[in-house]
């Protein structure tokens, strides 16, 4: 998900939205893109030591809204302002989501603007989701509309209903666990496998390779999300975070094979689980390629490798083994056979996964090895060349200070020098310093120094 931020938006403006932007960018691994002026921003980011943080983008947007401007007209009379800019690239496509913290009436017209209304509905409304002891309340609105007719209250109730009705029905219906349901809902979980009565509740991690023309100390290389599945006796309900976690080829199979459909639910799950785990496989494969690479170069003698690259490499690494390695154990209780809820037509399968799972656990582990011996012969190669540079500057050194110090030892003004008295004193002296310089060149040369 990207997630598009109005920087300068709210009262504690840039300071605390950067900073908490910046926060969440780390924690949970989203794409921010920071909409409003650089140097501010970029202010801030240094004022913590973020400034590398890594899935941040700066948009830049010379304007704000201030909390005093007419909500109405200000978008049209500020085109330039950071709220204006993020909802410009909300339509365009840029993100999946806008936050702002800003003026509440500009960031509704904003909405109603930029990102239309359902047939119907007069205005947009703010919905504020808040907790209370009987667990969930939608607060519809929550004042933003100052001048409302009883027909839109009335519509902003309808709204509400329906909203809470389709996101916590689903739960009530199927009777799924709260604690649960809480996971699906904000993600960022390990990959795991609970029970709750009669329900399986599974995460899993999806990755996906990211292209990248030229390595950057921000380039992702693994882009990952979720995938949570709830299995109940005849049901099976898929909760998905992140843009390459669709499960629409896994359907199509499942479909054109009956027989492995009416081994029920389980099946279902082993068909996602299958499609998860290959897809670990191939960005295994992709960063074995993208290894080798680098490997190549560096023990090819003439070549400059930047250990940067492999320190990165090695990062990305790291973030497919979160995602592969916790899913073994979630696997090994899907093929053991404690769970009921698993046909033992199932299980087989399920031992497949798992043997795939294996193979990708023992190449991430080893990708780590190797990205660390990587690391090491860079630095070596470093230290070979900086010596290998240090030697060359000192026989220069020693070549040019021959004929300085004989040089300096003439220019000494002594009163009692014979060969200042010589005919050929000066041409002399040139052909020493030459000849000097020459030996040592040579014996320099024939010990590899220069």
């Amino acid at each position: 998900m990207k997630i598009i931020v109005d920087a300068m938006g709210g009262d504690n403006a840039p300071d605390v939205t950067v900073w908490g932007a910046a926060m969440a960018a780390k924690e949970y691994g989203e794409d921010i893109l920071l909409v409003g002026q650089p140097e501010a921003i970029t202010s801030v980011l240094r004022a913590h030591g973020m400034e590398n943080t890594a899935h941040l983008t700066i948009m830049p947007a010379s304007d704000l809204v201030d909390m005093h401007d007419d909500p109405a007209t200000v978008l049209r009379r500020k085109p330039d302002s950071s709220m204006a800019v993020a909802f410009k690239l909300l339509k365009a496509g840029e993100g999946d989501a806008l936050v702002s913290a800003g003026n509440t009436g500009a960031l509704l017209t904003g909405a109603t603007l930029y990102g239309g209304r359902i047939k119907g509905i007069r205005r947009a409304a703010l919905a504020p989701v808040l907790p209370c002891a009987g667990g969930q309340v939608m607060l519809c609105d929550a004042g933003a509309n100052t001048e409302c007719t009883a027909e839109m209250l009335l519509q902003f109730a309808y709204l509400a209903s329906l909203y809470a009705e389709k996101i916590n029905g689903i739960a009530e219906t199927f009777g799924l666990h709260e604690l649960a349901v809480e996971d699906a809902v904000h993600a960022h979980q390990r990959p795991k496998l609970e029970r709750y009565d009669d329900t399986l509740f599974m995460v899993l991690k999806t990755v996906r390779y990211v292209e990248n023309e030229t390595l950057t100390a921000t380039s992702e290389i693994v882009e990952t999300g979720e995938l949570m599945v709830f299995v109940g006796r005849d049901f099976v309900i898929t909760v998905r975070h992140g843009k390459h976690a669709g499960l629409a080829e896994v359907r199509s199979q499942l479909e054109t094979d009956p027989e492995q459909l009416a081994l029920g639910p389980s099946a279902v799950l082993h068909g996602v689980a299958d499609h998860v785990v290959d897809t670990y496989l191939e960005v295994t494969e992709a960063i074995q390629d993208d290894i080798d690479e680098i490997e190549a170069e560096v023990f090819e003698p003439r070549t400059k490798i930047d250990a940067e690259q492999i320190y990165l490499m090695k990062r990305e690494a790291m973030e497919l083994r979160r995602a592969v390695l916790p899913l073994t154990k979630p696997l090994q209780r899907l093929s053991e056979g404690y769970l009921p809820m698993v046909a033992d037509e199932v299980r087989s399968y399920f031992r497949n996964v798992e043997d795939h799972l294996a193979k990708v656990s023992e190449q991430v582990n080893s990708f780590d090895e190797l990205l660390t011996t990587l690391v090491d012969a860079t630095l070596a190669k470093i230290t070979l060349q900086q010596n290998t540079d240090m030697r060359k500057i000192s026989a220069w050194v020693a070549i040019i200070s021959t004929p300085t110090m004989i040089a300096g030892i003439y220019g000494m003004n002594f009163k009692v020098m014979p060969e200042l008295d010589l005919k050929f004193g000066y041409p002399m002296t040139l052909l020493v310093m030459l000849i000097s310089c020459i030996v040592l060149f040579k014996i320099f040369r024939r010990n590899k120094w220069l």
